[in-house]
């Protein structure tokens, strides 16, 4: 989710508060057209594995 915020899935700053108190984050895909299935998803879990 985004509500307009630039950044892909949730704020970093949320990620980094839920990683630090170990709470399990998946990502999942969400697609309106059959090509943007997963679109993003390795680059959000690259941010995840930042924290």
């Amino acid at each position: 989710m985004s509500y307009n915020d630039p950044q892909i899935g949730m704020n970093e700053d949320m990620i980094k508060s839920m990683k630090e108190n170990h709470v399990t984050v998946l990502t999942a895909s969400d697609a309106h057209y059959p090509c943007d299935v997963g679109r993003n998803i390795k680059r959000m879990q690259d941010i995840l594995d930042r924290y």
